[in-house]
């Protein structure tokens, strides 16, 4: 990572998170590969998610992850109990060449 000219070198523990150009990037135990379906990663999409939209409680947005596609602004508005605007939850449906591999 380079901030104001200097280099930083950040080593992000196992299921950290951290955004980059609007790139969300999770670090998953290297030997393995993340399923879609896992909590671990469940968790952590709720964290990414309450950081985004500023509400404390991630755990509830991992919900969010699993929910069907249609139902998940519904579930927004539920959880933070107000007239939410419609928020693109298309970032949960664009597949991504290599979205759950591993890298180097």
């Amino acid at each position: 990572m380079t901030y104001e000219g200097k280099y930083f070198s950040y080593d992000l523990p196992i299921w950290e998170w951290l955004m980059d150009n609007d790139i969300l990037y999770i670090k998953a135990e290297p030997s393995s590969m993340i399923e879609t379906d896992s909590d671990l990663l469940a968790d952590t999409i709720g964290s990414v998610m309450a950081s985004i939209f500023r509400i404390s409680d991630g755990g509830e947005f991992a919900r969010i992850f699993r929910c069907k596609p249609e139902y998940r602004n519904n579930l927004l508005k539920m959880m933070r109990g107000d007239k939410a605007e419609e928020v693109d939850m298309d970032m949960f449906n664009t597949p991504v060449e290599d979205t759950f591999g591993a890298r180097p």
